[in-house]
């Protein structure tokens, strides 16, 4: 991955300068300080499908999404907003494997509080079906505006102004970049996104495809940050100026909310009930189609011997460690599990007036947790 950017990380051509650079202004401290602070926050609980961004809208504003290609990468982060209070990335929490196509949906649950209809399905499916509760739970995303630069700077060839949307794994890739924009000694932050080179840095980083059972998904490593030598192009200014301008305009807060797919409860419901469909045609037995719980069958087994990985290991260590847990809470006594609650934070669990349904929720969320304390991205 090492190369030489004293030469490369140059631009090729360089542009006119148009006075646009003195309207992108670096980060306040305060939002880097916050960006720094939330690296690992968790939410509380690929293929042909639907998406999370508007196709369409992209397309006619000339936007991309960045693909996960194996190899080294170098990517310019840029702000999403002129904005400097305003953080350089949008947080979401993406619910996938949604339907036959595996579609994806933003969490409106977590988004705006509104009614979700794959978090209604997850709720009580612990008991179910685990394998089916575990691909149900929303995954914490960062969602990035990027100029790409790796063929540029490793590829010899010239650069190209291409603006793109990067939906990136929150504890995967965006934990990592802002660790590294972290200065330890002085707990200080750098702003990567600025476009001025000597605050603004490239990040670079290798992505690996790596296979299990559960399929296959993408492994990122060796992030790095590396100065400029040049501030961002003209070229680029003017296309992230437009777009926070129509953003503005159409009473969004930043550029990346403009491309959002918002789904409605009835859409992701008609994706998730294809699911049902899906195991009738391949012979499943089935129940009533109105019950959440009778369209999941339970899992078979097969003659395949299981593929062993490091993501299986962590998933089964994860499942024993929580029913270790929900055995030892459904054991105690009265007093004994609201002040277990009390101690760990889940004070609001208590207000479920069953015992079992309280110890469910419980654990659930202490499932969720751990999955995503791990980098579990599938």
């Amino acid at each position: 991955m090492a190369i030489n950017f004293k030469k490369k990380l140059g631009l090729k051509k360089l542009s006119k300068p148009s006075g646009l650079k003195s309207r992108f202004k670096k980060r306040s401290e305060n939002v880097l300080e916050k960006i720094y602070k939330k690296r690992e926050e968790r939410s509380s609980v690929g293929g042909m499908g639907k998406n999370i961004f508007n196709k369409e809208l992209m397309d006619e504003y000339g936007l991309e999404e960045f693909q996960i290609i194996e190899g080294d990468h170098f990517v310019e982060i840029l702000p999403i907003s002129d904005d400097e209070n305003m953080e350089y990335f949008l947080e979401i929490s993406q619910h996938t494997q949604v339907g036959f196509a595996n579609d994806k949906f933003i969490c409106m649950h977590i988004k705006e509080g509104k009614r979700c209809y794959r978090c209604e399905q997850q709720s009580g499916m612990w008991d179910i079906d685990r394998d089916k509760a575990i691909s149900m739970y929303p995954r914490d995303r960062c969602i990035y505006l990027i100029w790409e630069r790796t063929k540029e700077l490793i590829g010899d060839e010239e650069p190209t102004y291409q603006l793109m949307l990067w939906n990136a794994p929150k504890g995967a890739v965006h934990k990592e970049i802002s660790s590294k924009a972290r200065n330890k000694i002085s707990k200080t932050n750098i702003d990567i996104s600025c476009v001025d080179k000597d605050e603004g840095k490239t990040v670079g980083f290798e992505i690996n495809k790596v296979k299990s059972s559960a399929g296959t998904f993408p492994q990122y490593s060796s992030f790095e940050l590396h100065p400029r030598e040049h501030d961002i192009p003209e070229e680029i200014l003017e296309q992230v100026a437009a777009l926070i301008d129509t953003a503005k305009e159409e009473g969004y807060d930043n550029a990346i909310e403009l491309f959002l797919h918002i789904p409605t409860y009835e859409e992701v419901k008609e994706s998730a009930d294809t699911e049902s469909l899906v195991a009738s045609e391949s012979g499943e037995q089935t129940n009533e189609p109105e019950s959440v719980k009778n369209r999941f069958t339970k899992k078979t087994t097969t003659a395949t011997p299981p593929v062993e990985s490091t993501v299986d290991a962590t998933l089964e260590a994860i499942q024993a460690e929580c029913e270790e847990y929900r055995t030892e809470l459904k054991g105690m006594n009265l007093i004994a599990f609201r002040k277990w609650c009390r101690e760990n934070e889940y004070e609001e669990a208590l207000e479920i007036k069953d015992r079992d349904e309280c110890v469910n929720a419980i654990i659930e969320d202490m499932f969720a947790k751990m999955v995503a304390e791990a980098d579990i991205n599938y």
